[in-house]
């Protein structure tokens, strides 16, 4: 699971470090190996100068990039084809690591008006529209391009796709479509009839401008931010089928995300409707798993289905998947407990970890990742449970069925749980406070012993702050309670 992917909130339950902080710790490393070059007298070349501009376009800084590009201009360096690709993607991927800024991408009435004041806050200073916006400068460079004989191969124009789009203007996007792949959107989406010719390919596969996943991405995302997801889908079908293109998982997650976003039901108060119909999300799953794709789907995307089915009050398609899910999270802990043994194993032997450190604190992530999204689960599911949505007209659900997940589920079941039957509402109490407080200890025990191993080793580093840090409802539990229940340990 990408990091970036996670909300402000997911962060602070595991115990991670915020974007911001991480983005921060690259950058000083690279002003450092900038300052020591500077000191020694030498200058930078095109090739150090990409690198810094692609570094700067990875941790998502317009504007660190557009200090390097002045200092290359400073230095009269002639930038080639990829710098301007990394300088192009700077500006396109600007403040990419923002969750506000992140949510913001999405086009409608209320966010172009957002976005286009002459004085914007943090949230939607990354896509402003308008003077200094996206989309005037990817078009600005590309004119420079042109008329410094630098010849854009298939991620320039993907880059102005991306730049184009977030501004709404998919007019532009159709006809760099139409003058580069010669693919007519507009008569896709409306249907080519089989006996109606088709564009000839004149692109062979070793050409520059030869389409990639990437360009299939560039394209799912530009129209599901903008509210079409269905031309989105069929231009996936026919790239994909006519250039032979793979469509990648992170395609599949990012129509799969608008999809649910654009399902979901809107603020009246933006004057937003609702695009797709509830069963949208439902229909693409079935279509990605299936023949020729056949995607196998992330806990993400488990996630949000398991919330459009909640709406949509499908209680046994919910459990169905869940059990699914299931599956997935059990093979992700197998995992992460052999590679903590493998790790144990190396240290005592006091050898270089390599890359098992990586690979363990990864696997570890996304095992508790995962471990977040079952317990939002089983909320839900009891959630489902409530008399007011008269889902079980049987009462088999909740008489039979409901007492033995509670059960089956109860290492991602809330403390107290509790849910409506005919006769009234049964609620079980889990764990006390004292349970809790000494899992909390063993919890802590556990990261003590493995800080202890680790400052012995200098192979691998030990962790600083890995300790247990309350969440918002947990710190409004405990002041309403009025006692030490689950105290930060500092």
């Amino acid at each position: 699971m990408p990091y970036f992917r996670l909300s402000p909130a997911m962060v602070q339950q595991l115990h991670l470090s915020s974007a911001y902080d991480l983005i921060r710790g690259h950058l000083l490393d690279a002003v450092q190996i900038l300052d020591q070059r500077k000191r020694s007298g030498k200058t930078l070349s095109v090739v150090d100068y990409s690198l810094i501009l692609g570094f700067a376009r990875w941790i998502g800084l317009r504007d660190v990039a557009e200090t390097f590009w002045k200092s290359m201009q400073t230095d009269n360096v002639a930038p080639d084809l990829k710098c301007y690709n990394n300088y192009l993607g700077a500006i396109v991927s600007n403040l990419r690591h923002d969750p506000d800024v992140r949510h913001s991408r999405r086009v409608t009435n209320f966010r172009i008006r957002a976005r286009s004041q002459s004085s914007l806050s943090a949230r939607h200073a990354g896509y402003r529209f308008g003077n200094g916006g996206i989309k005037e400068g990817v078009l600005e460079l590309h004119r420079e391009m042109l008329k410094n004989e630098i010849v854009p191969d298939e991620e320039t124009f993907r880059l102005l796709i991306l730049g184009v789009g977030r501004e709404g203007d998919l007019d532009t996007v159709k006809k760099l479509l139409r003058q580069v792949w010669k693919v007519d959107l507009d008569a896709i989406v409306g249907g080519l009839k089989d006996g109606q010719p088709k564009h000839e390919l004149d692109i062979t596969p070793t050409s520059p401008l030869y389409p990639t996943p990437f360009l299939i991405y560039a394209v799912a995302h530009v129209f599901g931010i903008n509210n079409e997801i269905p031309a989105a889908l069929r231009f996936v079908e026919h790239i994909s089928q006519t250039y032979d293109v793979k469509v990648l998982d992170h395609v599949w997650h990012e129509l799969f995300n608008w999809t649910f976003v654009l399902s979901l039901r809107r603020q009246a108060s933006r004057g937003e409707q609702t695009v797709l119909p509830k069963g949208s999300v439902h229909k693409l799953w079935e279509v990605m798993r299936n023949e020729p794709y056949n995607v196998r789907p992330t806990l993400d995307m488990y996630d949000k289905l398991i919330k459009s089915l909640f709406r949509q009050q499908r209680t046994r398609d919910m459990w169905h998947y869940m059990c699914e899910a299931l599956l997935l999270y059990e093979a992700k802990r197998k995992e992460t407990r052999y590679l903590n043994k493998a790790l144990h194993r190396v240290l005592k032997q006091s050898e270089p970890v390599g890359t098992l450190q990586q690979k363990y604190d990864r696997s570890r992530f996304n095992e508790k990742a995962s471990r977040l999204f079952l317990k939002r689960w089983a909320r839900l599911l009891l959630g489902s449970m409530h008399s007011w949505r008269r889902v079980d007209g049987s009462l088999r659900w909740s008489t039979r069925l409901i007492p033995n997940i509670v059960l089956e589920w109860k290492e991602f079941m809330p403390s107290n749980v509790w849910y409506d039957i005919p006769a009234g509402r049964v609620s079980i109490a889990f764990r006390t406070n004292q349970e809790k407080e000494v899992y909390q200890k063993r919890i802590m025990n556990a990261m003590d012993t493995n800080d202890r191993i680790a400052s012995k080793h200098k192979h691998r580093p030990a962790r600083d702050g890995n300790r247990y840090v309350l969440t918002r409802r947990q710190q409004r539990v405990t002041t309403q309670r009025g006692h030490g229940f689950m105290r930060p340990i500092v």
